[in-house]
């Protein structure tokens, strides 16, 4: 059975061999593009045995209800959209390692806003 709030990661080691382990989100031993992955990783909250029956008891209710879940919307429901936005990189330089966003990113005021007055 599976552990709640955790994934398996595959993959081979150096040598080759097939490797499998449990990932999850607050320990912080688990890779994440932080800076200091360790702090972010323990600062995760971990939902207590009492909160997962209650999330288990409204998704039965909505189950029960509709006779589907999600209940209301369309199993599958794709909606397109375009977010477009300036990232602010000196927050991702100061708390992501390098690599966190893309050269485009990084490029996107001087190729685009050169000239713009304030």
């Amino acid at each position: 059975m599976s552990r709640p709030n955790s994934f398996r990661q595959s993959g081979r080691d150096q040598a080759g061999v097939e490797t499998s382990e449990i990932r999850e989100p607050s320990n912080p031993e688990t890779p994440g593009p932080w800076k200091d992955s360790p702090k972010v990783r323990s600062a995760a909250q971990i939902h207590d045995e009492r909160f997962r029956e209650c999330v288990s008891l409204q998704a039965q209710y909505i189950y029960d209800t509709f006779g589907k879940f999600p209940g209301t919307v369309p199993s599958m429901f794709l909606i397109m959209y375009l977010q477009a936005h300036h990232l602010d990189l000196d927050f991702y330089d100061k708390f992501y390692k390098p690599g966190s966003y893309l050269k485009t990113h990084a490029m996107h005021m001087a190729n685009w806003h050169s000239g713009d007055q304030g």
